[in-house]
């Protein structure tokens, strides 16, 4: 299991309607942290320079811009006001929650619908006494190791977390209320790293349901894949890993191989434009400003060990497994370094561009 990366299921769950593939068994949320920590990057600010998994480095700078915001309104006090709740929407594994808990001093309470994606945030916050016990007995039905790099991960996140005030909640955020909070007041503030879009069918329901739970004036800062929502500054087309020349040529090499194969053009393409998604947003209890995207580059490493099965998995009209798709990867990549001198000469499709939305309750 922890061989396979679970994105695989995406496209596959796209097409019988299940809007989340991350809602499965606990070593399905296992790899997903597995996957997090693989995927390192820098995350450089003035004050110092730090190596993050990748959704702490997304959720680094959802941080960043709600105490930027909260300074400009003189509203620092959720810093140190140790009465003010912050709520992480669609924590998963915590790793969002971890940036909130370096932040702020107050209450942190982490919302996610899948119990396994809990489990796993409550043992690296001291929560879940049976953790490793479980994870055990998981890892042996199918005959597992857990890989050293993911325990490290744990142990560093750990040692971290020691003493907090942060609790857990099964809930579907489509349908939050201050009974399911079982809170008196309403939140002080709230982040979102890439989970509203799971319901973006719902976004009607889901914001105004979070609107409920945050006091006025209170900010909602969140960002979304450019699966989902397209930036106006930064375009998919001219700046995401998706679409540069390298997709192409896998294209035309599956093509060669008698697969039936779609444009990379339409590889994942956006939903949504930001003004689209500020409509909504600005129709159901909240006043939404675009910020400036969060610029994800790409190593060309990770590109073609981990995205680019992804990209094969989108391109074709075939039923493939793991496996195979991870044998097909290897040989399209050999043949394309050995016949083409160009493959990796496009150095402007090297970023996932996160778009990321400020959102003032009304």
């Amino acid at each position: 299991m922890l061989k396979h990366n679970p994105f695989l299921n995406y496209s596959r769950l796209k097409n019988k309607a299940v809007s989340n593939p991350f809602c499965g068994p606990l070593l399905e949320a296992v790899t997903y942290d597995y996957i997090n920590c693989s995927l390192v990057q820098e995350k450089v600010s003035v004050y110092n320079c730090e190596i993050l998994p990748t959704y702490e480095f997304t959720s680094s700078f959802l941080v960043d811009i709600l105490k930027s915001y909260l300074d400009k309104r003189s509203l620092d006090k959720y810093s140190s006001d140790k009465d003010s709740t912050v709520l992480d929407l669609g924590c998963g594994t915590g790793n969002g929650t971890r940036m909130l808990r370096r932040a702020f001093l107050g209450k942190i309470i982490g919302i996610d619908q899948s119990a396994s994606m809990l489990e796993v945030a409550e043992y690296k916050f001291h929560q879940n006494e049976n953790f490793n016990q479980e994870l055990e007995q998981a890892l042996n039905r199918v005959d597992e190791q857990l890989p050293e790099r993911l325990r490290e991960y744990w142990d560093t996140f750990r040692c971290e977390t020691v003493d907090n005030d942060v609790t857990f909640l099964q809930h579907d955020i489509r349908t939050l209320d201050l009974q399911c909070l079982n809170e008196e007041r309403q939140a002080s503030a709230a982040i979102s790293n890439h989970a509203l879009h799971w319901v973006h069918e719902d976004w009607p329901q889901t914001f105004t349901s979070i609107a409920g739970v945050l006091q006025n004036g209170a900010p909602l800062i969140w960002t979304t894949a450019s699966d989902f929502v397209d930036s106006r500054q930064f375009p998919s087309e001219k700046y995401s890993w998706r679409y540069s020349t390298l997709i192409e040529m896998v294209g035309e090499k599956l093509q060669e191989r008698g697969f039936d194969v779609k444009s990379y053009l339409t590889l994942r393409k956006p939903i949504y434009t930001e003004d689209e998604v500020k409509e909504i947003v600005d129709q159901n209890g909240f006043l939404c400003t675009i910020h400036t995207p969060i610029l994800n580059p790409k190593d060309l490493r990770y590109i073609l060990d981990f995205y680019l099965p992804l990209a094969i998995q989108g391109l074709i009209n075939t039923e493939i497994d793991a496996v195979e798709l991870v044998v097909l990867n290897r040989e399209i990549v050999s043949s394309l370094i050995r016949e083409r001198d160009n493959v990796f000469t496009d150095l402007q499709h090297k970023y996932d561009v996160n778009p990321v939305f400020v959102c003032i309750k009304k």
